[in-house]
């Protein structure tokens, strides 16, 4: 017989699956009702009973009769449904389980690891993410410096810094100033210089 203390059961996604699958085919799940009276009586539950037994026949602690003796008294299943039961984890549930000395659980670990799988898909979605993510960083650092963002409405730009919007008061002052300074200008005289006369060379000076 193989020393339980040095082996490690293994189970994976799969076998779960397969697990829950044989207990939901013989109704073997248990209701919220029944898994709190069992907890309060601390009485095993019926994955548990199964996991054990499997468990206890893959190291070969008990035999097949015993295993099917076990599961028919543990689940109180009649004996047709229990060899059912007994094919069912032996022929689609044992083969999923690995045993693993203990000492090699660490090497074994690192050697599973999963891994990532990366696809066209998942690239091209990363690259994408990329682009809008620097979009938005682009747009924020635009409005922090006072750049509006292509397509912006006016109302969207940032005000530039150091701006100081004029009151109403200040651009009808402003208004009347220039106007005053253009009426002033229209009205000042144009004085003329005056041109200077050429003197021909070949004509005689009059007396």
């Amino acid at each position: 017989m193989t020393e339980e203390k040095n082996i490690a059961i293994l189970r994976n996604e799969k076998s779960d699956t397969i697990l829950i699958g044989i207990l939901e085919k013989y109704k073997l799940q248990e209701t919220d009702g029944v898994v709190l009276k069992k907890a309060i009586s601390h009485e095993l539950f019926n994955e548990t009973i199964v996991i054990g037994l499997t468990r206890d026949l893959i190291l070969e602690k008990i035999s097949n009769k015993g295993f099917l003796d076990a599961l028919h008294k543990e689940l109180k299943t009649s004996k047709e449904v229990t060899k059912n039961i007994a094919l069912d984890i032996i022929n689609n549930l044992i083969p999923l389980l690995e045993k693993v000395p203990e000492d090699k659980l660490e090497e074994y670990n690192r050697k599973n690891r999963p891994k990532l799988k990366i696809n066209k898909e998942d690239t091209e979605k990363s690259a994408t993410e990329k682009k809008e993510a620097f979009a938005r960083a682009k747009e924020e650092l635009m409005k922090k410096i006072g750049v509006a963002p292509a397509g912006a409405t006016p109302s969207d730009e940032a005000p530039m810094p150091y701006t100081k919007n004029p009151d109403i008061a200040d651009v009808e002052e402003n208004a009347k100033t220039i106007e005053h300074v253009q009426q002033k200008t229209e009205s000042a005289p144009v004085i003329e210089k005056p041109t200077e006369k050429k003197v021909d060379p070949y004509k005689e000076p009059v007396d």
